[in-house]
């Protein structure tokens, strides 16, 4: 039952138990509705009880003891059956035999409760036979749970008493009705104080309301194309709104929310959906049924194409389509100004003869679903076939291997190999691509390649590429004794290799040279990097070298063995006393004729090495002779010397 029908229950009690104190009862009954029923309920309104022959409640000597006093129910009066109990209830209006006069007035209160039973006897006092037994159900009346009193005076109530029959039975064919019409009939044994009779509880009833559980079926099984909608029809029965619960491969979707039935459920997912649970406006359940599932379709497709294709002029390309799906097929693609259609009835491939241009491949459809290409492919006219080898003209020989790649136009080539037509280096043959390992003695190689294509015969092409191995190293004039150099001598820096093309020298003192042959002179001791940087034409290769010098001043003393006075060099018409580290203090230079005699003599180192001896003694100009000179003194570091020889004087 519904919560409507316990309310309706729970006023019967609260209805007693005013009734037990004497408190007077409302008036006015609220009828429920059909929406108001429970799975199984039946409703009917008092409009069906009364009628002509058919009263609703008849008590024998209520206000005459040889009278029967009859009711009849009001509108507000209702009858509803569930499989478990009955509830009458509602006003009566005093018909028949009543006393009009007295005192509780012509409008009562009824409310019956009666339990489902399993008794099922025929009721011979109203004629029927065995064979209906099956068409009538039988309940006992609660005569704990029974009310019949006046509304104007509610103190003036009738109870009931177990009859001998203490059913009320209903069913179709009841009340001496047709079979078709519906009633019900029970005896009755009343009390009023001391007052008591017999009576009994005749309804014939037209009309009903029975409640009906919503029911939902899914149909509709489909196979969609991927991507692609469609519906599956749920039917519904009930009360509008419907809320259903489904799932898809057994996992519950969303809860759908129906208004109208039949209802389209839009799909685009394969599976088998399943209703698993419904209920009307009233949140009443009901019964399911039915499964529905849903394919997805391959989409249909071609194998994959080409984006270029070469072919000779005047040629075209064959292009072969190769299909996947359900035949029949039907393929779109566009020539460069007319959509072509392509048709393959039982799937098999079809071969396309392309001239040159470009085709856009625009769509594949078969049995079932269509699907897009949007592929371009380019067929080009193959050109005469022109061959180039890649490499730079010229290659410096310390950069080693020298890579060469060939070049094509037109048609894919057939590499024929690679040749050296001039060079005593290693050649190499990859295909398309090639290694050449100069040897010391090339300055210029020649490489060919030749090739072919399906549009050209074999042909050839030549590269020549000049190669450059400058060297840096270089020599030094005057070279020194014992490999050590010195301060305010002018040195000659000469390169070995002269073939180049720049020369960039630095003496490592803050002295640079762009000369092929440079010179330089050191005016300070002390260690000094040589570098020599050449480089070939255009700037192709460079080489570079560098070498350590030492600039030193040892101690060393030196006198010329002969002297001219005639001499048109100035530095050769006297003797002078050349060195290095040499003191000051404890200096002397003497010189001595072939006799013995000294002729010339002098203390002042700074005078010997600037003005020496210019041959003549005592204001006398010496003739051609050899005389013989002593030179003593001190070096900077306290070491001694002496040095004696001989000097020639020559005019």
């Amino acid at each position: 039952m519904k919560k409507n029908f316990y309310h309706i229950y729970s006023f019967l009690i609260l209805s007693l138990f005013l009734s037990s104190l004497g408190i007077s009862h409302a008036q006015t009954v609220v009828r429920p509705e059909c929406d108001d029923l429970g799975e199984n309920d039946v409703l009917y309104y008092a409009s069906s009880f009364s009628g002509s022959n058919n009263y609703s409640l008849s008590l024998k000597g209520l206000f005459n003891a040889s009278l029967t006093t009859t009711f009849e129910f009001n509108e507000d009066a209702y009858f509803i059956i569930t499989d478990t109990e009955i509830h009458l209830k509602g006003t009566l209006t005093l018909l028949t035999n009543g006393n009009t006069q007295f005192p509780v007035g012509s409008q009562w209160f009824m409310d019956v409760r009666m339990n489902a039973t399993s008794y099922n006897t025929p009721n011979i006092q109203l004629g029927q036979g065995t064979d209906l037994t099956d068409l009538w159900k039988y309940y006992e009346i609660d005569y704990n749970a029974f009310e019949l009193y006046s509304v104007t005076t509610p103190s003036y109530i009738i109870t009931l008493v177990s009859p001998p029959q203490p059913y009320f039975q209903y069913g179709t064919g009841a009340n001496n009705k047709n079979i078709s019409e519906f009633g019900g009939y029970s005896v009755l044994r009343w009390e009023q104080g001391s007052l008591g009779d017999d009576g009994h509880i005749s309804i014939a009833l037209d009309e009903q309301c029975v409640f009906t559980a919503p029911t939902a079926e899914i149909a509709g099984d489909l196979d969609l194309c991927p991507g692609a909608s469609d519906n599956l029809t749920i039917e519904l029965t009930g009360d509008a709104p419907w809320t259903v619960e489904y799932t898809k491969d057994n996992v519950a979707q969303t809860a759908l929310v129906i208004n109208t039935s039949p209802y389209q459920l839009p799909v685009t997912e394969a599976g088998q959906y399943v209703l698993t649970a419904v209920k009307d406006a009233n949140d009443n359940s009901g019964s399911v049924s039915g499964t529905a599932s849903v394919g997805i379709y391959t989409k249909p497709s071609i194998a994959t194409l080409p984006s270029d294709i070469s072919v000779c002029e005047g040629e075209t390309a064959s292009v072969t389509i190769e299909f996947t799906g359900e035949a029949p097929f039907t393929l779109i693609y566009n020539d460069g100004t007319t959509d072509v259609t392509v048709t393959s009835n039982d799937g098999a491939d079809k071969v396309l003869a392309l001239a040159a241009g470009t085709y856009n491949f625009i769509s594949i459809e078969d049995k079932n679903c269509s699907s897009n290409i949007n592929k371009a492919v380019a067929v080009n006219e193959g050109e005469t076939l022109d061959l180039s080898i890649n490499t730079p003209d010229m290659a410096c020989f310390s950069d080693g291997l020298i890579t060469l790649t060939a070049g094509s136009t037109g048609a894919a080539i057939s590499p024929e190999g690679w040749s050296l037509v001039s060079g005593s280096g290693d050649l190499v043959d990859n295909g398309l691509s090639a290694t050449y390992n100069p040897s010391l003695s090339d300055a210029e190689v020649t490489i060919a390649f030749a090739a072919s294509n399906s549009c050209t015969a074999s042909k050839k092409v030549e590269k020549t590429i000049k190669i450059y191995n400058p060297i840096a190293s270089f020599e030094i004039t005057p070279t020194p004794e014992n490999g050590e150099y010195s301060p305010g001598i002018e040195y000659t820096f000469t390169p070995i290799d002269q073939s180049q093309a720049s020369y960039a020298w630095n003496f490592g003192d803050g002295s640079v040279s762009s000369q092929k042959v440079a010179t330089h002179t050191f005016s300070e001791k002390g260690e000094f990097f040589i570098g020599l940087e050449v480089f070939s034409t255009d700037d192709v290769c460079s080489a570079e070298s560098n070498v350590k010098i030492a600039i030193s001043v040892k101690n060393n003393i030196y006198v010329p063995n002969v002297f001219s006075p005639t001499s048109s060099n100035p530095e050769n018409n006297v003797v002078k006393v050349y060195g290095q580290n040499i003191l000051d203090d404890n200096f002397n230079f003497e010189i001595y004729n072939r006799w013995g005699s000294l002729v010339y003599s002098t203390k002042n180192l700074n005078e010997a090495q600037n003005q020496g001896w210019n041959g003549s003694s005592d204001g006398e100009s010496k003739e051609n002779n050899v005389f013989t000179y002593v030179v003593r003194g001190e070096f900077e570091n306290g070491q001694t010397f002496e040095k004696t020889g001989t000097i020639t004087l020559a005019k």
